[in-house]
């Protein structure tokens, strides 16, 4: 199992307190597949950085670093953009790793979706319009209208913050309705929680997104949640002592 699968099946198999069972060496591998972290393409560099870090640290390097790397970081989804450059037809992304002849200058790096090719300023305008492949199309303002509604209840866990793949899993007592659709939603101590899956029902197939979400996953660590996953979730014995011959699609 490759890397990044071996990653999302730990994470989706098997509880945190069997991570705590892990050897060091075990645990080391866990750690350094996991897709929150990148490391710097450059060879002379190969700094290991949060994943939140990366587009900033690869635009220190010299321009002559970036020609190095640029095509390894467009097979990563990372476009180089020399804006207006007359080599390629003043169209930004299209030459992105250019020859060595032109002289233009990079002047940002942009993620590129995987899904469709669009160019994304950053990662959180990626994430956004991530949207538009993880939400029904029909469904869009409904769900970005309960989003926003539902992140200014939010609290400083993470683990009680609103995402667009889970239950919402927060815990302080709060009740509205939905604005768009005026579903009640309801979380109050002692008594049943109501609604705190509403907005999974707006979601698209999740099918759909499988040929990308590797890609998808490296860009956006959270896909981990996606319900395109499940394959992987179920133990194969290996963590448990029992040897498995169960391959995992990719």
């Amino acid at each position: 199992m490759e890397g990044d699968l071996l990653y999302v099946h730990m994470k989706k198999a098997h509880a945190p307190t069997q991570w705590d069972r892990l050897s060091s060496e075990h645990a080391a591998v866990y750690h350094a597949v996991s897709p929150a972290y990148r490391q710097c393409l450059l060879w002379k560099c190969r700094k290991s950085l949060p994943l939140t870090d990366f587009t900033t640290h690869v635009k220190l390097h010299c321009q002559d670093d970036l020609m190095a790397i640029a095509a390894a970081l467009d097979a990563e989804n990372y476009v180089l953009v020399k804006a207006n450059c007359p080599h390629s037809g003043g169209n930004p992304g299209v030459n992105a790793t250019p020859s060595l002849s032109c002289p233009c200058p990079f002047q940002a790096l942009r993620i590129r979706c995987p899904v469709c090719t669009v160019l994304c300023e950053d990662t959180a305008a990626f994430t956004t319009h991530l949207d538009e492949h993880i939400i029904r199309p029909e469904h869009l303002n409904h769900f970005q209208t309960w989003r926003t509604h539902a992140q200014a209840k939010d609290v400083w866990q993470k683990s009680e913050q609103f995402s667009a793949l889970i239950p919402w899993n927060l815990r302080k007592d709060v009740e509205f309705d939905c604005p768009s659709c005026a579903e009640h939603w309801s979380i109050i101590k002692y008594r049943p929680r109501v609604g705190e899956d509403h907005h999974l029902q707006l979601l698209a197939p999740s099918e759909e997104l499988k040929p990308y979400r590797r890609q998808i996953l490296r860009l956006y660590p959270d896909f981990i949640e996606s319900p395109v996953w499940d394959d992987l979730a179920q133990p194969l014995g290996g963590i448990e002592g029992e040897p498995s011959t169960d391959t995992a699609a990719p």
